[in-house]
């Protein structure tokens, strides 16, 4: 016998208490919506011209192409990172950025930069892909 203060939650009650709500439910039916892809109104509506915006392809003018032909032409790629680094640097206002080919290496650099005993706990995402923490690992920290 339950306890007038505590509510009976038993396996038995949750049973008895779902076949009945289910029964209710086919006893008396909701009308169900139908979903836009089946010919139902859209839940969300977005302007045509807008939705044209966001979706435009390719995201860049006849400027940004002519540059971009000009560097593939001269093949000077590395005389470009500096000059991109200051122009991140600036207008990102902050006193040091450095550019990377990948995310691993930017990772390795940071790890040089922070100088942390070996040994230390670094916290990292459960799920990763291996590169994410290999870097930790040549200078002895622990993924954790």
């Amino acid at each position: 016998m339950p306890e007038p203060d505590k509510p009976n939650r038993t396996r038995r009650v949750f049973v008895q208490s779902a076949v009945a709500g289910l029964a209710a439910g086919r006893a008396n039916p909701q009308t169900r919506e139908t979903l836009a892809i089946f010919g139902g109104p859209p839940a969300v509506t977005f302007p045509a011209a807008k939705a044209t915006a966001v979706v435009k392809w390719p995201r860049y003018g006849v400027d940004e192409r002519n540059a971009l032909n000009a560097l593939l032409e001269s093949n000077q790629w590395y005389a470009e990172i500096p000059l991109l680094e200051k122009e991140l640097k600036d207008r990102l206002n902050v006193p040091y950025v450095k550019s990377h080919m990948n995310a691993t290496s930017a990772l390795m650099s940071m790890f040089f930069a922070l100088r942390f005993e070996p040994g230390s706990e670094i916290l990292a995402p459960s799920y990763t892909a291996w590169a994410t923490t290999a870097p930790m690992h040549l200078f002895q920290y622990v993924p954790s």
